[in-house]
């Protein structure tokens, strides 16, 4: 073989290389772009829940963050059961998992635990795709609260809680301890609970006033209602004491988790002060 030959031979061995590379490529950009139109069909069908529990741990504007990492969890964790679930469930099992798997790696990495590695990026890559479609949820919901004044947060509050079928003491006002209201079962347990209809993050101070306001109204459990989300103050104060925070999306869940379904009748306690 004269000098010529080999070097059409080598050219021939490296177009043929590069087309094989190029195949691999596009095999793996296909094989992930599969995977995350399924993960954005799946988190459709969940927008609303997403929506939901995206408003309630991060609240409505940038700065209505409280934790980002609860959020990550949540996904995650939706990720690990709903996402894969629905997936295995059209199939997405076996080889062709692991073939999913292997796009998410570089054909050239050396990885002992090569699927620990991928599965980290298709998780990442699946959690911006959540994200999103829970983001866009948020924004398409209605909030009939948003131009109500704090007292009227607090009357809708109670109001959201007496369709439950709670017994509803409105105390808000000069003297209130630190309670807008309390929600009693049927048993007689209750909720001490403040309303807060903040534009920007509740912090610590109403979780403080809230825990102290329940021991003088003899309150089983507290909660910290708002509308924009919690500081990090905030929340690690309520992992001290035990106070729950929500947003109001899902103050009649956080309500049903401490006392159960609710059966009372509402009464009016202690008039409110126009200036409260």
């Amino acid at each position: 073989m004269n000098r010529h030959e080999q070097r059409m031979r080598d050219y021939d061995d490296s177009a043929r290389s590069s087309q094989r590379r190029a195949k691999n490529v596009a095999r793996r950009t296909e094989g992930r772009s599969g995977f995350l139109d399924q993960v954005r069909a799946i988190a459709g069908r969940h927008s609303q829940m997403l929506g939901s529990k995206r408003l309630a741990q991060l609240g409505s504007g940038e700065f209505g963050v409280g934790d980002p990492s609860r959020w990550n969890r949540t996904m995650e964790r939706f990720i690990n059961t709903v996402v894969i679930q629905e997936t295995e469930a059209q199939g997405l099992t076996g080889q062709r998992f692991e073939q999913l798997l292997r796009s998410y790696l570089d054909p050239s990495m050396r990885v002992g635990r090569w699927q620990i590695v991928a599965r980290k990026k298709m998780v990442l890559d699946a959690v911006s795709v959540i994200d999103e479609i829970a983001a866009q949820s948020v924004r398409e919901q209605p909030d009939d609260l948003a131009s109500c004044t704090p007292q009227e947060y607090e009357r809708a509050c109670g109001m959201i809680l007496e369709k439950q079928g709670y017994r509803i003491s409105w105390i808000g006002g000069r003297g209130d301890q630190g309670v807008d209201l309390i929600a009693e079962s049927e048993d007689g347990r209750k909720i001490a609970i403040q309303c807060k209809k903040y534009m920007s993050p509740v912090g610590n101070s109403g979780v403080q006033e809230v825990y102290a306001g329940a021991q003088v109204h003899s309150c089983n459990y507290c909660i910290v209602v708002c509308y924009s989300g919690f500081t990090i103050g905030a929340i690690e104060a309520a992992d001290r004491t035990g106070v729950v925070l929500v947003h109001h999306h899902r103050l009649a869940e956080a309500a049903q988790s401490l006392l159960g379904a609710g059966h009372g009748q509402s009464v009016e306690h202690a008039p409110r002060d126009a200036d409260a």
